[in-house]
């Protein structure tokens, strides 16, 4: 009797499994809405700034059932007029990122980590809820490169087996080495540490860090398989 019971115990635990997952093959949820899995290893995304001349975009693998890396790009490339403002914004940045969903990959809320690294030359008047004396100019302008890490947040809203939309937030600590280019208006002389972009026999560098609460993110449209 014991052998039997045993039997069909080791018998079911075989079974069940496999069960399980030829049912659950190919779906995300099942018609109540109750969750089942996510068989996808690799996402393609195109944050909406994409349709406005700012690309954004990133490719996410799963490393195991709760985390994924990611690789993300950004440009910008307005030389003389951002958005009507007359000054320059032009921007090449990358992101490596480890990620953590609670959940499962992909689905839901999500923290992580991130390094990145970008090149500039911009108008620093154009950055929202910040004041530069060089607004009244607009062949004034900062060119340079930065270093960053940080943290992100967001969530998956998930639309179909292969569709999803996110909520992505991200922020941290950036350090930038940088010349200043602030031409006299008048006279067409150029200021400052303008000889490093102008004149080779001259090279003068600055540098800053600051703290800050959000550099990327947005809304993005995921594809994933």
């Amino acid at each position: 009797m014991k052998k039997t019971i045993l039997s069909i115990i080791i018998l079911l635990m075989c079974v069940l499994p496999l069960s399980a997952q030829r049912q659950g093959k190919g779906l995300m949820w099942k018609k109540d809405s109750t969750y089942v899995f996510d068989p996808s290893r690799v996402a393609v995304k195109m944050n909406a700034s994409t349709l406005v001349g700012l690309p954004n975009l990133a490719l996410e693998a799963k490393m195991c059932k709760y985390a994924t890396v990611q690789l993300e790009c950004f440009g910008s490339f307005y030389g003389k007029n951002f958005f009507g403002t007359g000054h320059p914004f032009t921007v090449a940045a990358v992101w490596s990122e480890f990620r953590y969903y609670p959940q499962e990959a992909y689905h839901g809320f999500y923290i992580g980590m991130h390094a990145g690294f970008g090149v500039y030359r911009l108008s620093k008047s154009v950055i929202p809820l910040m004041h530069y004396p060089d607004n009244s100019n607009e062949q004034a302008f900062h060119a340079g490169q930065c270093l960053m890490v940080g943290f992100a947040g967001g969530y998956c809203f998930q639309l179909s087996k292969h569709w999803s939309m996110e909520l992505s937030w991200s922020g941290g600590w950036q350090g930038s080495m940088y010349c200043a280019v602030n031409p006299d208006l008048s006279t067409g002389q150029r200021h400052g540490s303008t000889a490093m972009l102008y004149d080779a026999s001259y090279l003068s560098w600055n540098g800053s860090g600051e703290w800050l609460p959000l550099y990327k993110g947005g809304i993005l449209g995921t594809y994933k398989w």
